[in-house]
């Protein structure tokens, strides 16, 4: 059976799911419920070894994929929900956090906005990297509404000894 690309295409971006390969290939915008026009790390991560890295109060937990990719484990904190975006972006959240996933522009932006946070943009192109570096809040405000869990939002934190 032959499929065109653009079906193909179609196909793969109306999941609803996400596999170990691709979490792990991904980086995060982590940004906490409580303060969301904060971007905690832009560098969280789903590593291969099934521990998270990145995380703003480098903290480092086990992480693991349930109900068939459409929820995540997070350590001994509350579990989060897969979403898909409407730009096939990921979203990882749970009543703490959400995480958005970054693209290789974003990233890359991310990390020259971090460089030259405290100037004023010289060029046009300059501008416009600093547009990439808008929190994920602003960007994506859907997935900041509260959870319909029923649950209070809890913020514990584990903390680990270095």
């Amino acid at each position: 059976m032959c499929i065109y690309p653009e079906r193909w295409h179609e196909e793969d971006g109306s999941r609803h799911k996400i596999g170990v390969d691709e979490l792990t290939d991904l980086t995060f915008d982590f940004t906490f419920r409580m303060s969301p026009s904060v971007r905690a790390s832009v560098n969280f991560r789903f590593n291969s070894d099934f521990r998270v890295s990145g995380h703003p109060n480098e903290m480092t937990y086990i992480w693991k994929l349930l109900s068939d990719g459409r929820q995540v484990a997070l350590g001994d904190f509350p579990v989060a929900e897969v979403y898909r975006r409407s730009d096939w972006g990921w979203v990882v959240a749970n009543c703490n956090i959400v995480c958005c996933s970054l693209d290789d522009q974003q990233k890359s932006a991310s990390a020259s906005a971090s460089a030259k946070k405290d100037s004023r943009p010289n060029t046009l192109d300059e501008a416009s990297e600093r547009l990439e570096d808008i929190p994920a809040s602003h960007a994506h405000p859907e997935y900041f509404d509260e959870p319909d869990s029923g649950q209070p939002v809890s913020f514990i934190m584990k903390l680990e000894p270095f």
